[in-house]
């Protein structure tokens, strides 16, 4: 957490490092908007019923009562229940024409096309029928992200925020024999990373 995020609340406030994600299920051949960390777990979304695996999120659009979110980068994560093909991590992402906006009480924080995102699921051009954890060990790349830099953004308790990535153009995706072959999309995980300044009082800790 860099230094002056914790200086934004200072001795008051416990820094508790903690990602908030959120996921939606990307479909082929379809041109559309996708809203992120508008679904609490527990709730219906993309024809399932939202775990634990699937998000984080606790209020729709906003962030717990007395739980500011300070946020230092977002980053992007791929997953199916089937290999993910690199060609289908191009179509989703590195080819995709897709614009990604992110407002805190309607006002434009971020904007800009998907590729700016970066992703963690691994490397790309390594052949149309490689599966990527063929190619990766698997592992997120830390550096992959978008970057807010030494100052973080400060999400507000309780302050409506929204996160949306439109597809101009349907994303293709292929999938291998037997897999995904576009019938359950691939599941698009938008997380953001950073941390909760929680007031110690409510965490039981003596100032």
């Amino acid at each position: 957490m860099p230094p002056m995020a914790r200086s934004q609340y200072g001795s008051k406030f416990n820094i508790r490092r903690q990602p908030v994600y959120d996921s939606r299920t990307i479909v082929t051949a379809k041109a559309q908007t996708y809203n992120f960390f508008t679904t609490p777990y527990g709730q219906s979304e993309d024809g399932i019923n939202k775990t634990k695996f699937d998000t984080n999120q606790q209020v729709a659009g906003q962030m717990p009562a007395s739980m500011p979110f300070l946020l230092t980068s977002i980053s992007l994560m791929l997953w199916s229940p089937s290999p993910i093909i690199v060609e289908d991590t191009e179509n989703v992402i590195l080819n995709a024409k897709a614009y990604f906006l992110f407002q805190i009480n309607q006002v434009n924080v971020l904007e800009c096309p998907i590729q700016r995102l970066g992703q963690d699921t691994g490397p790309y051009n390594s052949g149309t029928t490689a599966s990527v954890p063929a190619l990766t060990n698997g592992l997120p790349n830390r550096t992959n992200v978008f970057d807010f830099g030494k100052r973080a953004v400060e999400i507000g308790a309780l302050v409506p925020f929204t996160i949306s990535l439109q597809y101009f153009d349907p994303p293709t995706v292929v999938g291998p024999s037997g897999g995904i072959g576009g019938l359950t999309g691939i599941r698009m995980f938008i997380v953001l990373n950073g941390a909760f300044a929680q007031p110690k009082n409510a965490l039981n800790v003596k100032g």
